[in-house]
């Protein structure tokens, strides 16, 4: 989805903000999967690798549209750069939702922690792109719902609130088009979502 142009410088720090943050997730996911060998962490080094890619390439595409002083109604000639960013975004963050989906139904042992996060013109697709992030991030919500039930502790329970925030987040996001509101709520909840994430992360990490 495309932000609304008062947003758009904003938008390109949210980006960057969020890979960074989804960086070190993985780097942290990384380290855990060394020490313990557990491999749903290996599956987050791989998401949130790819979801930091992804962030970054938004970033690049949104930076584009704002030294250019693009917009929705705008763009015209240039979606070929537009659409190169965009579908690089889509196409590596569906990949790394799918992977996560993955571990979840794998589901070959117990998890610590699982964690999830996330435009002829893609502009016109990205409803569709989002839609299936949406789908994907509700089987990861109840698969971590599952597993909550069934071992119930404050780490699970924060990432079930964040996996929720995901959902949500592009939810809001879906609905950017309608109500430029929406998509800045959607923004601001996937960051916060990410954050959440890492501080578990970082909790196990200092926990041995």
């Amino acid at each position: 989805m495309f932000p609304p142009g008062w947003f758009l410088a904003l938008d390109v720090l949210t980006e960057i903000v969020t890979a960074i943050v989804a960086l070190i997730v993985a780097v942290y996911a990384f380290k855990g999967f060394r020490w313990i060998g557990e491999r749903s962490l290996f599956y987050i080094y791989v998401a949130f690798s790819l979801l930091s890619a992804a962030f970054f390439a938004s970033a690049l595409t949104f930076a584009y549209a704002w030294l250019a002083r693009l917009t929705f109604a705008k763009a015209a000639a240039p979606f070929v750069v537009l659409d190169l960013g965009l579908w690089t975004y889509y196409g590596l963050s569906v990949l790394a939702f799918a992977i996560l989906v993955y571990a979840y139904v794998r589901q070959i042992r117990e998890l610590s922690v699982v964690a999830a996060v996330a435009g002829g013109s893609l502009f016109f697709a990205a409803p569709v792109f989002e839609s299936l992030m949406v789908i994907l991030l509700f089987v990861i919500l109840i698969a971590q719902l599952t597993h909550y039930n069934v071992k119930k502790s404050r780490n699970s329970m924060i990432v079930t609130s964040s996996f929720l925030m995901l959902l949500l987040s592009h939810i809001f996001i879906l609905f950017g088009n309608i109500e430029s509101l929406s998509y800045v709520a959607g923004k601001m909840l996937q960051l916060v979502a990410f954050l959440t994430l890492l501080s578990v992360l970082g909790r196990l990490r200092g926990g041995p």
